[in-house]
């Protein structure tokens, strides 16, 4: 590239101090180093790509240089991981991009490369996209290259240590590797104590959503451990682990001590490992449309981050909730979007998410969780279940029995002459619908402009007809041979009684789609409610009905005899009027 100078002659050894490093001492150089802008470290490792390919699980590259970049005070870092075994060209398709951007001195990455480069697909480690169409058979060459300002080139006699492994790990393909190497530095707990600390976080992995069909909020699985690999050197480390380790399999910390005799002994540790079995629970047994519901996941395995609070969302391969009605189960995310889980602290390994349970009245809701590993090492799914309620509703008339109606000049003297009335003899007939499934404060049956469910007909010797509807979100005046009256949502009674009430106007004559009718001395009026979730989760239709009925009058004086200038009461008692 731009910049570069002359190679520099180097040395290379192993370090010593048992972190299985390279050492590179530089010899000599040729040329002028002070004119570069760019120090490349070109290695070729022992791995063939075949090897690599032929990895189980994700293989990821954990590499650390740390040290030249800090010689060079570089401004920008390159990794590339080349396929073709050949680090002196520039041949995109033969490499992978590993870092592109920034200075990233030390990190953990997947070997997918991006457009136009070479990949080694990390969802499936069974093939290498290597456009220049050579053997895998070559050897697998790691590149660095450090952009620093000219004259910031390294010294002839440069002296540092840099790493780059391959980590693998499985998952999901049988052979549960975790393989990788971990670099803990222990430092001293304070001047001239001879006691080194370090810590270590063990991480086990689970059925995270990230790399999935659903972005997830949390790396926790193989084809994303790269993201749960953030320390592996350093004194405080996070090992990962796929399953619970015991005996030879332990972690181990060795130290090679150099004893009063002079002879080096390994001084080590180990600690076994486990997974945990987890439990999972819905707050209620039975819930209501639009409650709160609570899921409750505790599992120590998710909690990856003894530093902080961790989240995972719903998949099919964390947990999920299903509606099971009469007739299908359908899975939910959870029903309207994705659902987080929220750990309730930084180090409880409790989970905790809410969601507004929804409409799918007298069906069953399934919490299914998706066990990584349980204290058996298997993989197991959890379940809790719980019901929505499902009630019967009811309507009914305030009356049994409504005088018959009668229009403005009807009612004459006991001689038979004119109207004595201006007014119109209007009955007014109260409906209440009651269900506990309805908690909003008004009732509506129809979600757009059309007729509601609820439906007033008249009945007599000639038929029956719909003189009105309700539970639309509007309402509408009748006109008659046109269209029946829409009376409009119902108003709950009381708040949270779950009553509601709508008034009907009859008069003598109503209209309705088809022309009008009269009402007269023994007709009917019925109402008909449609419950679309009855105490058996299935449609309903609930009844009343009341008569039209003529009442004879009475005419009564409050006294037989009167003396002349008092007063008299006349009272008339007429239940049609």
């Amino acid at each position: 590239g731009t910049g570069i100078g002359a190679p520099y002659t180097i040395n290379l050894y192993n370090t010593t101090d048992n972190s299985e490093r390279l050492r590179i001492v530089h010899d000599a150089h040729t040329g002028n180093p002070d004119t570069a802008t760019v120090t490349w470290i070109n290695v070729t490792t022992g791995h063939t790509v075949a090897q690599l390919v032929n990895l189980a699980g994700t293989v990821v590259l954990s590499y650390d240089i740390s040290a030249p970049a800090d010689l060079v005070s570089s401004t920008a870092i390159s990794v590339y991981v080349g396929l073709d075994g050949d680090n002196g060209t520039d041949r995109k398709s033969g490499s992978i991009d590993i870092v592109t951007a920034g200075n990233v001195k030390s990190g953990v990455y997947d070997l997918a490369g991006g457009t136009g480069y070479g990949s080694i697909v990390n969802t499936d480690i069974s093939d290498v996209t290597d456009g220049s169409g050579l053997a895998n058979t070559k050897y697998a060459t790691v590149s660095f290259a450090m952009t620093h300002a000219a004259s910031a080139a390294m010294d002839a006699t440069a002296d540092y240590a840099i790493y780059a492994d391959f980590c693998n790990f499985d998952q999901n393909n049988g052979s549960l590797v975790h393989n990788c190497m971990y670099r803990l530095e222990a430092v001293e707990t304070g001047e001239d104590t001879g006691i080194f600390e370090g810590t270590v976080e063990y991480i086990n992995m689970t059925n995270s959503t990230t790399g999935g069909t659903i972005s997830g909020e949390h790396d926790g699985n193989d084809m994303e451990v790269e993201g749960l690999l953030g320390y592996v050197k350093g004194d405080a480390l996070s090992v990962v682990l796929m399953d619970a380790v015991s005996g030879s399999d332990s972690v181990r910390v060795v130290y090679n001590d150099t004893d009063a005799f002079q002879q080096g002994t390994k001084i080590g540790a180990q600690l076994e490992t486990s997974t945990h079995t987890a439990d999972i629970s819905l707050d209620l047994g039975s819930y209501g449309v639009g409650d709160i519901a609570v899921i409750t996941i505790v599992d120590a395995d998710l909690n990856s981050d003894s530093a902080a609070r961790d989240t995972y969302k719903n998949s099919s391969t964390t947990f999920q909730m299903t509606v099971t009605t009469a007739t299908s189960t359908t899975a939910q995310y959870p029903f309207a979007a994705d659902m987080t889980l929220i750990e309730t602290g930084d180090n409880t390994g409790v989970f905790v998410s809410t969601f507004a349970v929804p409409d799918f009245k007298g069906s069953d809701m399934e919490l299914i969780y998706y066990e990584a590993k349980d204290a058996s090492s298997s993989a197991v799914q959890y379940y809790d279940t719980a019901s929505i309620a499902s009630n019967s509703g009811s309507v009914s008339f305030d009356r049994s029995v409504y005088p018959v109606p009668w229009t403005s000049g009807e009612l004459r003297d006991g001689a038979g002459n004119a109207s004595i009335n201006t007014e119109a003899g209007d009955v007014t007939a109260w409906i209440t619908v009651s269900d506990v499934d309805e908690t909003n404060d008004t009732l509506t049956t129809a979600s757009t402009s059309a007729k509601g469910t609820i439906l007033i007909k008249h009945t007599n010797s000639t038929g029956s007809e719909t003189i009105a509807t309700a539970g639309s979100i509007f309402s509408v005046d009748a006109t008659a041979g046109t269209v029946a009256a829409e009376l409009g949502p119902l108003s709950e009674v009381t708040i949270g009684s779950s009553d509601f009430e709508i008034s009907l106007t009859i008069s003598e004559t109503m209209g309705y789609d088809d022309g009008s009718v009269t009402i007269q001395a023994g007709d009917v009026i019925t109402v008909e409610y449609v419950d679309g979730a009855d105490n058996a989760g299935s449609t309903s239709t609930f009844y009343d009905s009341s008569t039209f009925d003529l009442r004879t009058g009475t005419l009564s004086v409050d006294k037989d005899v009167y003396v002349m200038g008092s007063d008299m009461v006349i009272t008339v008692t007429d239940p049609d009027l």
